[in-house]
């Protein structure tokens, strides 16, 4: 979440007092320093009466920003995916006979169109778009969000789980990731016990190999932990058993959140955002976790999408940012500001 709104509502108990307005304005300020916002817009309203809602109250004429209304409707709401380069995880091979190979799955960001050129990750391997394909016609061109079938100008190895991606603005793959986790298990985290990480398609084995801090959820700020318990959130690292292409969330978020499972279990025990990745990672697949091979997880019904936070409309703000929905935000998009 890069904008909120602090909709200081029922300003008529307050005798419509600028002095009280400014005090919640610098108290609210002041605790969400830390959760990364790129703008907060305050405004105060009456909205059973609709004082600043949709048009200016004549009983705060001491305001002089914009009505919620207005505000909401000039948010710069662009996704960075849409302007960033192109990626496309594969979230299926199809070859329905020997003539055709196509690598179906929805871009996560940037735009792809016949004729531009394209790298496997992680193997590294190049090739050219030779079709762009949706809704079974061809087309020629995709941006984000959009489910298409690409085939490539030459055969090369792609399973699901791999990302295609622009040759100019290819990510990195890493085996170690840097994220903020909230922990959902009712037993608490252990860097000795072996998990199942999915990120959109892909699935690796992972261990949690430090635990940087905890987050205060009453202050945001950061405590010391060893472990994190049910609904903790902290920073942590965590290592993968094979290449991995992921990418900050704040820049991505198809790439950049996942879930961990318990593999003993099977149970759901954390979810996660990539915040930073580790070091290049070798593309072959390697005897990681203690050296004991770690059979991949087989989830093809499972696709991780974007946690959806309460916002109004397409704008992606945040309006009248309440506890819980600060924690949750403080999650997503990092305890510290962005870069």
């Amino acid at each position: 979440m890069r904008h909120a709104v602090l909709a200081v509502n029922k300003m008529d108990l307050a005798d419509f007092s600028q002095s009280r307005f400014d005090q919640i304005v610098t108290e609210f300020g002041q605790a969400a320093s830390v959760l990364g916002f790129q703008s907060i817009v305050p405004i105060p309203l009456v909205a059973r009466n609709g004082d600043n809602l949709a048009s200016r109250s004549a009983r705060m004429d001491w305001y002089r920003g914009p009505t919620l209304l207005d505000h909401l409707e000039t948010v710069d709401a662009t996704p960075p995916a849409e302007t960033a380069g192109f990626l496309l995880p594969v979230q299926l091979v199809l070859r329905p006979d020997s003539d055709f190979r196509g690598y179906a799955g929805t871009v996560a960001q940037g735009s792809v169109q016949v004729g531009d050129a394209v790298i496997a990750l992680p193997s590294g391997r190049k090739s050219t778009v030779a079709r762009v394909i949706a809704s079974g016609r061809d087309q020629g061109t995709a941006h984000a969000s959009e489910a298409v079938t690409l085939a490539l100008s030459s055969e090369i190895d792609i399973a699901r789980g791999d990302v295609l991606a622009s040759v100019a603005d290819a990510p990195r793959p890493t085996a170690r990731l840097e994220a903020t986790l909230l922990w959902m298990d009712d037993d608490a985290m252990s860097p000795t016990r072996d998990y199942a990480l999915l990120l959109g398609p892909a699935n690796a084995g992972a261990r949690v190999s430090t635990v940087r801090h905890a987050i205060d959820i009453e202050t945001y700020r950061e405590r010391e932990a060893s472990t994190l318990w049910l609904n903790e959130i902290g920073a942590v690292s965590i290592e993968v058993d094979r290449a991995l292409i992921a990418t900050p969330y704040r820049e991505n978020r198809a790439l950049g959140a996942f879930i961990l499972v318990d593999r003993a279990s099977n149970r759901t025990v954390a979810l996660g955002v990539v915040d930073g990745t580790g070091p290049e990672a070798s593309t072959t697949p390697t005897r990681r976790l203690d050296g004991r091979a770690v059979a991949h997880v087989i989830l093809s019904a499972l696709t991780l999408g974007s946690v959806t936070l309460m916002m109004s409309g397409d704008a992606a703000v945040a309006v009248g940012v309440a506890g819980a929905n600060v924690v949750i935000s403080a999650m997503l998009n990092r305890i510290v500001p962005p870069r």
